[in-house]
């Protein structure tokens, strides 16, 4: 399954994938770049499939603090301004330090801010999906979004809205100054695969059939939940 885009949602319902973006985009810069992911869906789709190279990856791991990306390449911006910065972060994440954009025009920074925008906290909407009746409490209902662009705007940053793949172009990347790629995901874009509770590593969400399981863990003797 190594660097494929196993999104079955994206297929089904002709979305954009948020792992085909990042395999994108991950041809599109720096093989020396640097990189920050955010946390929840966002570091998932990420780190499941970006393929390093002589790239810097950057996350807070599990620690896992909304937020954290677009102050780390800001500071990565102002401890190498000579490296290109790319800065992954959710529509969620982005609006817990979204002031930061002042620090980002301030010191003229060359950023790019990637929005994986999915209009939720989808890591915990995936969650509220297998365990909670899909009950979006706080995570889709309760939740809503600024207008990015008038937000970008106001600042004096640029904008894109990208709402087809292949508008994330490597021009958009290159553009010289900071500018916000705002990503169009579904709002019910799901982390693919994903460990569910009380299952082990190998046997992830979505299943795969018991013959594809059998032929991948041939060497380990295991009886599959139902």
């Amino acid at each position: 399954y190594f660097d494929k885009d196993l999104s079955t949602f994206a297929k089904k319902h002709n979305t954009i994938s948020p792992y085909g973006a990042v395999m994108k985009l991950n041809q599109l810069i720096n093989k020396d770049a640097i990189v920050v992911s955010d946390c929840g869906a966002n570091l998932c789709w990420v780190y499941q499939v970006f393929h390093r190279t002589e790239q810097n990856l950057f996350t807070a791991a599990g620690n896992s603090p909304m937020g954290y990306s677009l102050p780390a390449a800001i500071g990565a911006a102002l401890n190498d301004p000579s490296k290109e910065i790319i800065c992954l972060i959710g529509d969620g994440g982005f609006q817990m330090n979204i002031q930061e954009l002042q620090t980002v025009k301030h010191y003229n920074l060359d950023i790019k801010i990637i929005l994986l925008n999915n209009y939720g906290y989808g890591i915990i909407k995936q969650f509220q999906d297998a365990y909670f009746e899909s009950r979006y409490y706080a995570t889709g209902e309760g939740y809503s979004l600024p207008d990015f662009e008038k937000i970008a705007n106001a600042y004096g940053i640029s904008y894109k809205k990208i709402n087809k793949l292949d508008e994330l172009t490597k021009d958009l990347v290159k553009k010289p100054g900071s500018v916000i790629i705002d990503i169009t995901l579904d709002e019910n874009t799901l982390i693919e695969p994903k460990l569910e509770m009380g299952r082990p590593i190998h046997d992830q969400f979505p299943y795969i059939s018991d013959e594809e399981f059998s032929s991948g863990n041939r060497f380990f003797k295991y009886t599959r939940m139902k």
